[in-house]
């Protein structure tokens, strides 16, 4: 889970040479995006990791 520009937000993340992040939905209506490590937005933060779990009941 992300904080970006004020909006919590699911996406997938990996971690790119060169101190960079890229940043991918599961909705490809939504382009993917790069985060500089050593520049950081000023309201960018990871906040946690979301886990699913699934069972029948």
């Amino acid at each position: 889970m992300l904080r970006v520009d004020g909006d919590l937000v699911v996406k997938r993340v990996q971690r790119l040479p060169g101190s960079k992040l890229r940043v991918t939905s599961a909705n490809e209506a939504y382009e993917p995006f790069e985060v500089d490590l050593n520049n950081v937005p000023g309201d960018f933060a990871v906040i946690g990791r979301v886990v699913w779990y699934g069972r029948q009941i």
